[in-house]
């Protein structure tokens, strides 16, 4: 594992590099309420897109043989992009979105769902050679195009529609090289195959994701309601630096479940987990170090726009080296099918997110919402590592050695 995971970790720091290049013209050109737009309706988009390309993924990864999927997943596609498509139209016009933010929320919805659908097919197949090249390439095409749009002017809108419609056009090129089984959409088919899901535990599967996707917003939606412009834009320029440093987080989650599932020996589990030892040895001290320095690179990238922001990305740093350390031991619950008790965690750790944000955001703004953040985060990944710790060993014991 350990190899497949420096080379997914290596492309994914290129990919977040080119990122990262984006997000500093994004933050260094748009004023703090420019920024407070796009982020809202961006994260809107992202509610829709994030839960839906998140249930294709684990839906293929982990159902693929339960369900049948092997020539039906074209018309999973299909459909999953129609309701990615109206629930986030949708949920931009309910929040007010003028029509340029709505057509750029759609298409980067679109776009998010298309290239996670063409992830999974590679993670599933466990070619990691190719997984990792998808988020480079979609990432370059984006800081091209916005270098091109410094030249007509930059505004929140253009950004969104900028994103939206070059992520969409990647999703296309990397979708039409995998060319999934598509004989047509044919609907009584895609009702059965929704209709057996909502049957079995994998309605849990997809209630915990939706539940996530909802979480991971819900600090921008009250920041929104219950707070000012600024401390909007803080939270969000903090959050997205938060991203960049829980990229290998999401490095071992691709390599580690698709691993997990096809481990057939106590040896082949025990070399999974000692790999991820050996990251999280190396990772909190990196970790540790951005966090503490944060205060001196920060405002180099925001030119002091935001000076609660380094104290909002140590709290989100702090819940980063938590999660590194405890959630990878989800894929257990994953690869085990215990979708009921993972679903349940995430209710629970929502529900202390929205009390927090409720409490803290009108009296502390951003780092609220932060604390907030950690705080949920902290009870579903100590949930997970509780539960999950007592499922492995359940494993272990069936396992030849």
């Amino acid at each position: 594992m350990f190899r497949e995971f420096v080379r997914v970790f290596s492309y994914d720091i290129f990919a977040k590099a080119i990122a990262g290049c984006s997000l500093f013209l994004i933050i260094r050109i748009l004023s703090p309420s420019q920024y407070a737009d796009y982020s809202f309706f961006w994260s809107m988009s992202f509610l829709s897109a994030g839960f839906f390309a998140a249930s294709l993924n684990k839906t293929i990864v982990v159902g693929y043989e339960d369900l049948q999927l092997a020539d039906r997943k074209g018309m999973l596609l299909v459909a999953q992009l129609m309701i990615v498509g109206l629930s986030s139209a949708l949920i931009l016009v309910l929040n007010s979105a003028s029509a340029e933010f709505v057509l750029g929320g759609v298409t980067f919805a679109l776009g998010v769902a298309g290239l996670d659908f063409s992830k999974a097919l590679y993670q599933r197949s466990l070619n990691f050679k190719a997984f990792p090249l998808v988020e480079v390439f979609k990432n370059s095409v984006i800081l091209v195009g916005l270098l091109l749009l410094l030249y007509k002017g930059i505004d929140g809108q253009r950004v969104l529609l900028l994103q939206g419609g070059l992520g969409a056009i990647a999703a296309v090129v990397v979708l039409t090289r995998i060319r999934p089984n598509f004989d047509g959409f044919r609907w009584r088919e895609t009702f059965r195959l929704y209709k057996s899901i909502c049957r079995s535990d994998y309605v849990y599967l997809y209630l915990y994701l939706g539940i996530i996707a909802v979480f991971i917003q819900t600090d921008v939606f009250m920041l929104r309601k219950l707070s000012t412009d600024l401390q909007l834009a803080t939270y969000s320029s903090s959050y997205r630096y938060y991203a960049l440093a829980v990229m290998a987080l999401e490095s071992v989650n691709n390599v580690q479940l698709p691993m997990l599932m096809s481990a057939e020996s106590k040896g082949q589990v025990q070399a999974i987990f000692r790999s991820h030892k050996k990251m999280v040895m190396a990772y909190v001290p990196v970790c540790l170090a951005g966090a503490i320095l944060s205060p001196f690179w920060i405002p180099l990238i925001d030119q002091g726009k935001y000076p609660d922001a380094p104290i909002v990305f140590g709290i989100l740093s702090v819940s980063a080296i938590f999660s590194f350390g405890w959630s990878p031991l989800i894929n257990v619950l994953f690869s085990e099918k215990r979708f009921k008790a993972i679903c349940l965690f995430a209710i629970f750790g929502w529900l202390i997110n929205v009390g927090l944000n409720r409490v803290l955001v009108p009296q502390l703004g951003a780092p609220g919402a932060a604390i907030a953040t950690f705080s949920g985060f902290l009870f579903i990944n100590g949930s997970v590592f509780w539960t999950a710790m007592k499922v492995l060993k359940g494993r272990m014991d069936r396992l030849a050695p």
